[in-house]
């Protein structure tokens, strides 16, 4: 886990006090062309791609406590940033995040590219958090940007000592949870009590998000049925 500087230094703090919300090209993974999950040392030319499919990561830093919670994406993806944000507020059995913060920071992106400006203007709509800018450097976040791509990375590695294909896009999304949880500060445990004692947003929010979706409630099937339901994660045999 990343042990990285965390506030709880006002009395104020604690859980979803405060968010930043980071979105970006991944510089070091890709998806090959079959879809299974790659790391190159070298930055990666988000101009000049070849075969790599890129990867848009989506994280959310909760400010106080260090949680991170983040999901990879294919760059080439429809941007999908509210069934993101619905699945980070949601209850999951496998990761503390639940419910809507108080300060929702957001990158230059996030107003400039119309799909995310009008999800974010979703949830405004649909809640009573405000909206600030992304501070600048170290307290953005980025740390937790690199440690989540740490963990995602190790995906590779515990499928090779395991002797087993290669993580693909399903289940590297499935794992979002739990690749998020171990992204976390380590001191983010000292405040799950206080998570707990946090209520999702309510059914309302979800039945709105269901909605926005073709194929009503998409952003909760497939691979993100494993988050919002949880992973077994026992590994014994029957």
């Amino acid at each position: 886990m990343n042990n990285t500087f965390y506030s709880d230094s006002r009395s104020s703090a604690g859980p979803n006090r405060e968010q930043n919300l980071l979105i970006g090209i991944s510089k070091h993974l890709y998806f090959l062309k079959d879809g299974s999950l790659k790391y190159q040392q070298k930055i990666i030319d988000e101009r000049l791609p070849g075969n790599k499919r890129l990867i848009t990561r989506f994280v959310l830093l909760d400010v106080d406590t260090g949680t991170v919670y983040g999901e990879c994406h294919e760059a080439s993806a429809a941007k999908d940033l509210i069934g993101f944000l619905a699945r980070a507020w949601a209850k999951k059995p496998n990761h503390p995040m639940r419910g809507f913060p108080g300060i929702l920071n957001t990158p230059k992106i996030v107003r400039t590219d119309s799909q995310y400006a009008a999800d974010v203007d979703f949830v405004l709509r649909h809640s009573n958090l405000q909206i600030g800018d992304l501070p600048s450097g170290f307290t953005a976040g980025i740390h937790a940007v690199k440690q989540f791509d740490t963990e995602v990375k190790s995906l590779i590695w515990g499928t090779v000592v395991r002797d087993m294909p290669p993580p693909d896009i399903f289940m590297v999304q499935a794992c979002s949870a739990l690749v998020s949880a171990n992204a976390s500060n380590f001191f983010s445990y000292t405040w799950q009590e206080k998570w707990n004692a946090i209520e999702q947003p309510s059914q309302s929010f979800f039945d709105a998000v269901d909605k926005l979706y073709e194929s009503i409630g998409a952003w909760r099937d497939g691979p993100y049925d494993l988050i919002l339901n949880g992973m077994n994660t026992d590994t014994s045999e029957n």
